[in-house]
């Protein structure tokens, strides 16, 4: 008989994951009342592994954002948030990978996890958010940090924890091997794979993510981005209609083919204007119940996502 397996969301509220903390903390300064050196011991050395845990378990699901360098993942996230709040560009952006998370105080605040393990907060969201850009941040910077963490005032990040990833062939090797590294460890339970329409993955990203997405098929959606760029005041445009897309040669079909064996489900999805209908639902909630809204969001790929 197997054993069951245990499910992340099992261990939310879970007392033995906070007195892991405890253990941790004894086992610690166990180790240096010994004389040991633990920077040369990889679970010593990592003091923040415990923080990782519990931010982990403390929402009931998690997806992972991956891709090339600009096929829209911060727009992406932007979309889920209904607010610009990452900084998007047509050239390499993130060089970190980002955490969001709600927020346990009545303010918002960021913080970023170095590789030693030691914890520095932010002035500011908006300080964290320049932090992450490439063209704010000496590398050098960046390749300290391990992740940024931003605790945000939204109540669904509850129930979900999102994570942003720098883009692959970015034109710093060490970006997207720290990247390939965080993405290889994490558990996430959904992985969004975002693909911009004109360059639709190609053999070099298939073949760097190949051996982790082998290992998750069925947990790995597509999302084809800017699927409304230059119709965006066409209301009957779909671009679920649209032969570029679904045709015999089209995005989805080609995706279908190469990538069949790793992707669970495509969707064809616009950020820009999905994060303007949320940011509508969300000042006027009615809006929900309106026919023409409701055909909105179905050909934003708003409803499919969700």
């Amino acid at each position: 008989m197997s054993r069951p397996v245990m499910k992340w969301e099992h261990l939310k509220g879970n007392p033995l994951i906070l007195s892991l903390r405890e253990l941790d903390r004894k086992v610690r300064n166990l180790a240096v009342d010994s004389g040991i050196d633990c920077s040369r011991f990889p679970v010593l050395s990592d003091s923040d592994w415990m923080n990782r845990a519990l931010n982990r378990v403390s929402a009931t699901f998690s997806l992972i954002v991956i891709g090339q360098v600009s096929p829209g993942k911060s727009s992406f996230v932007n979309s889920l948030l209904g607010r610009k709040l990452l900084l998007p560009s047509d050239s390499p952006t993130d060089g970190v990978v980002s955490v969001l998370l709600a927020s346990d105080r009545k303010t918002e605040y960021a913080e970023k996890v170095l590789r030693d393990g030691s914890i520095e907060q932010f002035a500011s969201i908006e300080e964290a958010t320049r932090f992450l850009r490439q063209q704010d941040t000496p590398p050098e910077h960046q390749l300290q940090c391990q992740e940024v963490r931003m605790y945000l005032n939204e109540p669904w990040l509850r129930h979900l924890r999102i994570i942003n990833t720098p883009g692959l062939g970015d034109r710093l090797e060490m970006f997207e091997k720290a990247a390939l590294q965080y993405f290889h460890e994490d558990e996430s339970d959904l992985v969004v794979w975002m693909f911009f329409p004109d360059s639709v993955a190609n053999q070099y990203e298939v073949s760097v993510f190949a051996d982790t997405l082998g290992r998750r098929r069925g947990s790995v959606l597509g999302v084809v981005t800017r699927c409304f760029e230059g119709k965006e005041d066409d209301i009957n445009y779909d671009p679920r209609e649209d032969p570029a897309y679904v045709g015999t040669a089209g995005v989805v079909p080609w995706l279908r083919k190469n990538l069949g064996i790793y992707l669970g489900d495509i969707i064809l999805y616009d950020s820009h204007y999905v994060r303007r209908l949320v940011q509508s639902m969300r000042k006027e909630p009615d809006r929900q119940s309106d026919g023409a809204f409701i055909h909105d969001l179905d050909r934003s790929g708003y409803s499919h996502f969700q």
